[in-house]
């Protein structure tokens, strides 16, 4: 299903799945905002 690389498809994925939904894309788009920052 998700297309990720192993170190972020590990506990990462599952965890923020399991607790808010959250996707990769929007994990990444937080990161990319962070990084602009």
């Amino acid at each position: 299903m998700d297309t990720t690389p192993s170190k972020v498809a590990g506990p990462t994925a599952r965890a923020r799945r399991g607790n808010r939904g959250f996707t990769l894309i929007e994990v990444l788009v937080v990161v990319a905002i962070i990084a602009l920052l």
